[in-house]
């Protein structure tokens, strides 16, 4: 059994993206509910097992550079239109 707020902030709680506003009613959630501490220790554990499986494979070379010359192409500025008021 999940509960509601499980769903919409559990990943963002573990992954420390929720404002600070969220964190505190998900922290609140967490000393009442019984199956969010469960659900956080079971992401701990996943994360713990993905990080020893050692999953990482270094980019070769010639992606990385395809990589950074891409993103300085893509990162341009651009300009933009001014208003009048």
């Amino acid at each position: 059994m999940r509960c509601d707020l499980a769903d919409s902030l559990l990943q963002g709680y573990f992954d420390i993206e929720l404002t600070a506003a969220n964190a505190a009613e998900f922290d609140h959630h967490l000393q009442q509910c019984i199956h969010c501490p469960v659900e956080l220790v079971n992401l701990d554990l996943l994360s713990e097992r993905l990080r020893l499986a050692q999953l990482y494979e270094v980019a070769p070379a010639s992606l990385r550079k395809k990589i950074h010359s891409d993103r300085r192409f893509s990162a341009a500025p651009t300009r933009m239109p001014q208003l009048l008021l």
